[in-house]
Order: C-alpha cells, then structure tokens, then sequence
C-alpha cells in the first residue's frame, strides 16, 4: 500500500507518467482524496474495485490512457464524483452497471 501514511491526502496527481498498471489497493486507505489525476498514462486496464474505498472523490482524471474497456461497477461507489475525464482513450466497451 503505497498511500497507508497519507490519511488527509486531497489531491493526487499521477499524471503525465507511464504507469500501466494499477493495484487494486493502491488506493484504499486514500478516504479523503476529492481529486485524482491519473491522465497522459499507460493504463488499459482497472479494477473495477480500485476507487471504491474513495467515497469523497469528485473529480476523476483517466483521460490519454489506453484504456479500452470500462465496466461500470469501477464507479458504483463513487457517490460524490461529479466530473470524470475519459477522453483520448481507446474505448470500444462499457458494460452495464449490474
């Protein structure tokens, strides 16, 4: 667990790097995070578990990744997001939240 020390974390910027891949729990202690920019990556793939400890987040930034499919569980939990960013992918699929 990469953030277990940052309780109080905000804001989180990990944009404009080449992750690929990202842990199902990279994320789980981040209980206060509102913003996280995960754009200009190499993502093509998440957990559809990976944000749902994340309950305050608001703003989501997934764009200029390869991501090429979404399932919409990814964001079931995500009671608060209000602006999610998915543009310059490559997204030929989401599936129904079920």
């Amino acid at each position: 667990k990469w953030f277990i020390d940052c309780p109080n974390l905000q804001y989180l910027f990990i944009d404009h790097n080449k992750l690929s891949l990202i842990d199902s729990e990279t994320f789980s202690d981040l209980k206060n995070i509102s913003s996280l920019y995960l754009s200009h990556n190499e993502i093509s793939y998440l957990d559809s578990t990976l944000f749902s400890n994340l309950k305050k987040l608001s703003y989501l930034h997934l764009n200029n990744n390869k991501l090429f499919y979404l399932d919409l569980d990814l964001f079931k939990s995500l009671n608060e997001l209000r602006f999610l960013y998915l543009n310059n992918n490559m997204l030929s699929s989401i599936s129904p939240i079920q």
